[in-house]
């Protein structure tokens, strides 16, 4: 598998092999049987942080598949990588969909107060850069000095794992539908 990254305990991992447009329609018809809920965050006084629409993919027969090759994929990425204890992989895969003034304000896909903690997070791209317009995964690398914030590639099926605690955002979707699958990969607390 062909990798471009930077080694960083900040930084994240894409992959140059995108997911096959098979698997990508496999996603989207599999995520159609789940019920559309709306994205929130743990924190009710930023409400107008992320406005999405989400479906949980639970870890049915159905969907072992899917959770099998995001872990592999994530494992992966962090063996050749990060090097994180990672232990859990319990949590339900979210499908992510931002319309017309969609997007999801700088965060860390990191949740207080859990005894689990999220210690990568998986994104893949569900749409192509012509079916929307904005919606731009960036990510921001905190520095003394400056913020460096990257553009995540917009291809169809990239692919990119990151540390959770690492501050990224959705630039608001001006026009189309972007669409996007993301999961956690967890154990337990840094030492």
């Amino acid at each position: 598998m062909d990798i471009n990254y930077t080694k960083n305990f900040f930084n994240y991992y894409c992959f140059n092999k995108p997911l096959d447009k098979k698997s990508i329609d496999n996603i989207i018809n599999l995520s159609n049987s789940f019920p559309i809920t709306e994205g929130t965050t743990t924190d009710s006084n930023i409400k107008n942080d992320r406005k999405s629409n989400l479906r949980w993919i639970k870890q049915t027969t159905s969907s072992e598949w899917l959770y099998t090759e995001l872990k592999t994929i994530i494992n992966y990425a962090n063996n050749n990588f990060f090097g994180f204890d990672i232990t859990n992989y319990n949590e339900n895969i979210q499908f992510t969909e931002y319309s017309n003034g969609g997007k999801y304000n700088w965060h860390q896909d990191v949740i207080r107060d859990n005894p689990i903690v999220r210690k990568l997070s998986i994104v893949i791209q569900l749409s192509s850069p012509q079916e929307y317009v904005g919606g731009i995964l960036q990510m921001k690398q905190v520095e003394e000095e400056t913020d460096l914030i990257s553009s995540i590639p917009r291809q169809l099926g990239s692919i990119i794992v990151f540390p959770s605690h690492m501050l990224h955002k959705v630039t608001q979707v001006v026009d189309g539908n972007r669409k996007s699958l993301v999961w956690w990969a967890g154990g337990a607390p840094f030492k």
